[in-house]
């Protein structure tokens, strides 16, 4: 079934090649930073061309289904495409306009929320959690939103099935119950430790001092800033113009199927919205560009964090700070050392920032250099990780300016 999926996936993606389904966007703009003057086309193009064999290639042999990309230099989008299939039943082409599940990228969405009301003075960041959710029961340690946002707070992450959770959580004080009540993993600070859960509080807490319903809070001083018009939360039961469907590729990637059903109302904040790889870009532009909240609270959110005992976290509040090393890994695993060594090059002077995401039939990377002189962003529709999203960048950013 597999193979004759990848037939007809191959086939779409041929098509892109001869039929105008994907937007090249470069144009001839200058800023006054030098590192944004215009690109050059011809290299862009060979840029293009590069990453779209690239793309296909991984989908045939890793057996993802789909794939949304979009890459921009200084806020421009430069090329954006979309791959193979949103929707295999319907034989519904991926497009730049299909809206997918970005994951744990929603805790980077909700992070610069704790930004702005940090910035506007209406939280501190190494308070009691207590103060902004008192329902909230007291732990061995206090935890702070610092800890919380950076991963180092305790808070346990999924046990058993709950990553496959179907039920429906009215609030997002409800969905505390789920870990509210269990003990810390580890000393707050001590260490770090992932959890989708930590952010369940950090919404609450948002909730409770921004005076707002936590989704409503996105949507007016996040989604509307930024134009990210095509970015809201899931709800199975409302019609979605665009939504893709996911699926579920088994370990030997000899057969696929619907990815099990889901509702991911008890964790909007830690990995619960929707979107497009263009929503993605345009977040990164406007939280640059300081339309979402002042640089040097930008700076803030990408500061690693650090263990009591002085060891780097490669985290900051809700940013991955190494996304270079984050993503080399899976380059190697798939094309080797040699490849991985060229590509992690590029990046040598040029750190990248950003996160990743796993849901139920679903994988997203999202990258950005901190002044967004480059930024990528890629959704999947499948359980394949998108080991391609740092090699593409590299394409791109190894394009000379004219």
């Amino acid at each position: 079934m597999l193979a004759r999926l990848n037939t007809k996936i191959n086939s779409r993606i041929k098509r892109f090649f001869t039929v105008t389904t994907f937007s090249l966007l470069v144009t001839a703009f200058a800023h006054a930073n030098s590192d944004c003057l215009a690109i050059n086309n011809l290299h862009t193009q060979k840029a293009v061309i590069k990453s779209q064999q690239l793309v296909s290639n991984y989908l045939q042999q890793y057996g993802a289904i789909g794939a949304s990309i979009a890459v921009s230099h200084c806020g421009k989008i430069v090329w954006q495409q979309g791959f193979g299939l949103a929707d295999i039943e319907n034989n519904v082409s991926m497009t730049p306009d299909t809206k997918l599940r970005i994951a744990s990228i929603s805790k980077t969405l909700t992070s610069v929320a704790l930004g702005q009301l940090y910035q506007q003075q209406k939280l501190d960041l190494d308070a009691p959690i207590q103060q902004y959710v008192p329902s909230f029961p007291e732990k061995r340690a206090p935890i702070t939103l610092r800890q919380l946002a950076g991963h180092l707070a305790g808070i346990r992450h999924y046990h058993g099935k709950e990553f496959l959770s179907n039920k429906a959580y009215s609030s997002v004080s409800d969905g505390l119950s789920i870990f509210k009540n269990d003990p810390l993993v580890n000393t707050p600070g001590n260490d770090y430790s992932y959890s989708s859960y930590g952010w369940n509080l950090i919404s609450a807490a948002i909730e409770q001092v921004g005076q707002q319903n936590f989704l409503d809070y996105m949507q007016t001083h996040i989604f509307l800033p930024a134009q990210m018009t095509d970015t809201l939360p899931e709800y199975h039961h409302t019609l979605t113009p665009n939504r893709g469907r996911q699926y579920q590729v088994s370990d030997d990637r000899l057969s696929i199927n619907n990815a099990p059903y889901v509702d991911n109302s008890y964790k909007w904040a830690g990995g619960g919205f929707i979107g497009t790889a263009r929503d993605l870009i345009k977040f990164g532009t406007a939280v640059s560009s300081g339309k979402l909240m002042a640089r040097d609270t930008f700076q803030l959110l990408i500061t690693p964090q650090n263990t009591r005992q002085g060891e780097s976290t490669y985290y900051g509040l809700g940013w991955n700070t190494n996304m270079v090393k984050n993503q080399s890994a899976g380059v190697t695993k798939v094309w080797g050392d040699a490849f991985a060594q060229t590509v992690t090059s590029t990046f040598t002077q040029m750190p990248l920032v950003g996160h990743t995401g796993g849901a139920t039939g679903g994988r997203s990377v999202f990258m950005m250099t901190p002044n967004n002189h480059w930024s990528i962003a890629v959704i999947v529709n499948a359980n394949v990780a998108p080991a391609f999203a740092l090699p593409v960048l590299s394409y791109f950013m190894s394009t000379p300016a004219r």
